[in-house]
């Protein structure tokens, strides 16, 4: 009698890719995810001068600019913020008084550039805020601002209902 081989199984693309693993043996799957590149910022710290009301505010109030970036950062809208009587704020006005508010505004720095993906370094950031504070806090409310209105386009509209399942009829009998 000859002998008759079975073609070999083969898979659809629906299959390919999935393994079969049996349930007593313990498997260890590690998902490799690159991290993204580090953005560059918009706005270099020395174009403060762009935004007239940031940079005017920036240079007499810091402490404003502090409390603004840190409402803008952890809420949705600046429709409910409150420019003078923050905690923020008044946390980096009581710092200021024994010279440690660059400390604040450097940790600020660096959770928005962890945030956002941007570049950067710790120290880049504490030299920053210790050498130009005002002009690192205009460009962190300019920085924080933008990228912030960059993410709104996408859920613009918000929640829409589908639109509603309709069956079709074929003389005048409804097939499903």
């Amino acid at each position: 009698m000859p002998k008759i081989e079975a073609p070999e199984p083969t898979l659809s693309a629906n299959q390919q890719g999935f393994y079969q693993i049996p349930l007593n043996q313990n498997v260890e799957v590690a998902f490799v995810q690159k991290p993204l590149a580090p953005n560059d910022w918009i706005y270099g710290t020395c174009g403060c001068f762009g935004d007239c009301d940031k940079c005017c505010v920036g240079f007499c109030c810091p402490c404003v600019t502090y409390g603004e970036i840190h409402h803008r950062m952890r809420n949705r809208s600046v429709s409910d913020f409150n420019r003078c009587c923050n905690g923020p704020c008044w946390a980096f006005c009581g710092l200021m008084i024994c010279g440690a508010q660059w400390i604040m505004g450097m940790m600020q720095r660096g959770e928005a550039r962890r945030k956002y993906n941007m570049k950067g370094s710790a120290c880049g950031d504490c030299l920053r805020h210790f050498c130009c504070q005002c002009c690192s806090l205009i460009q962190e409310n300019r920085e924080v601002e933008t990228r912030k209105q960059l993410l709104v386009p996408a859920n613009v509209l918000g929640y829409q209902p589908a639109a509603a399942m309709s069956y079709g009829q074929v003389n005048g009998v409804v097939r499903y």
